[in-house]
């Protein structure tokens, strides 16, 4: 398993927006791919969820070529 982290607030919302210049941008500098936060009473939730969860495709498939896992 990949190494994870908590994901933050900006790179949530670059996520759900589809936002791919800021995810890529958060990621660049290092953010973890397999960051995971808790929404609501869900913990885990990883930005891959996300992106996927707000019907964003070319994201998803950003985050799988960086080693996002499924």
């Amino acid at each position: 398993m990949a190494e994870t982290g908590s994901l933050p607030e900006e790179a949530r919302q670059a996520a759900a927006r589809g936002n791919e210049a800021a995810l890529l941008a958060w990621l660049e500098s290092g953010g973890q791919v397999n960051a995971t936060r808790g929404v609501r009473d869900v913990s885990g939730v990883s930005v891959l969820m996300t992106a996927a969860g707000h019907g964003h495709e070319r994201l998803v498939e950003l985050l799988l070529r960086h080693g996002a896992e499924i």
